[in-house]
């Protein structure tokens, strides 16, 4: 998805960082790992201690040394390298796995030019104001991403 320019806010709870905050793409993405309410299901966000279904282990998910940029490292190695196992969003998986550089590409292909148009357009606000958060590149072409800020205890 080089190129694109995701907005996404992160929602954190009273008691972070001992429970993970939420994340959801405010700009359109289609991704198996984030559902089509734009909410990113990855392990890292995941309540900590144990899965109840098996899939991950206590440590692969959330705990409390992992940081904003942890985050962010994460959902851009899932934006990379989608987990197809576990996927938020089945018809994006179901193409992702079968149609990957057809059908998938092409609504990819959408989504980061619709995000380009809007990227400035407006800045995501709240009552906490606007924060804009650009990592070093992961990967060449990495997107940097819009957060909006919520009760951030850094």
């Amino acid at each position: 998805m080089g190129g694109g320019v995701f907005k996404a806010h992160l929602t954190f709870p009273k008691d972070y960082p001992l429970r993970p905050p939420k994340m959801k793409f405010i700009t359109d993405i289609w991704h198996p790992n984030v559902d089509k309410n734009g909410d990113v299901c990855i392990s890292i966000l995941h309540e900590p201690g144990e899965d109840k279904y098996g899939y991950e282990k206590p440590e692969e998910r959330w705990l409390p040394i992992h940081t904003v940029e942890t985050i962010m490292i994460s959902v851009i190695s899932m934006l990379a390298d989608p987990n197809g196992d576990s996927p938020a969003n089945v018809d994006a998986a179901k193409e992702w796995r079968e149609d990957r550089h057809g059908a998938f590409k092409r609504k990819v292909a959408r989504c980061v030019r619709k995000s380009q148009e809007t990227a400035f357009e407006s800045p995501i606000e709240n009552q906490h104001g606007t924060v804009s958060c650009t990592l070093p590149p992961c990967r060449q072409a990495s997107p940097p991403f819009v957060l909006a800020q919520t009760d951030w205890l850094l």
